[in-house]
């Protein structure tokens, strides 16, 4: 059920409009908390500090399959093991084109992600 099922509701009496503010209001906190986080642990912020984080988080639901939470958490854990495992044998410098090099392979050879489901089209 989405949350606008949920909020649509007669005995609750809350607006669909009011539930999404709030949950875009969730996000925006976590947002902010997870940017002060990476404030205080790295000491500086610039316009380009998400953006290998948003590349692995995408390569890890696609890893996982879209659409696929389990998927995605699987991919993610596994974006994380590959990474630790390479740096560990390998230099450190490299361990983000190990996590590219298996999404490059994932894709190749199964496009739908380790747990996501082949799209069938009838014609």
């Amino acid at each position: 059920m989405s949350m606008q099922e949920f909020a649509d509701r007669v005995e609750l009496h809350v607006p669909g409009d009011l539930s999404i503010v709030g949950r875009h209001g969730r996000e925006t906190a976590l947002a902010a908390v997870a940017g002060l986080t990476w404030l205080m642990y790295y000491g500086i912020i610039d316009f380009y500090v998400g953006f290998l984080a948003g590349i692995k988080a995408f390569s890890a639901a696609v890893l996982g399959g879209i659409g696929s939470l389990p998927g995605a958490m699987l991919g993610g854990l596994l974006i994380g093991l590959i990474e630790v495992f390479y740096s560990a044998y390998f230099s450190t410098e490299y361990k983000d084109v190990a996590a590219f090099a298996v999404l490059v392979l994932v894709l190749i050879f199964r496009p739908s992600g380790l747990l996501g489901k082949p799209d069938i089209e009838k014609v």
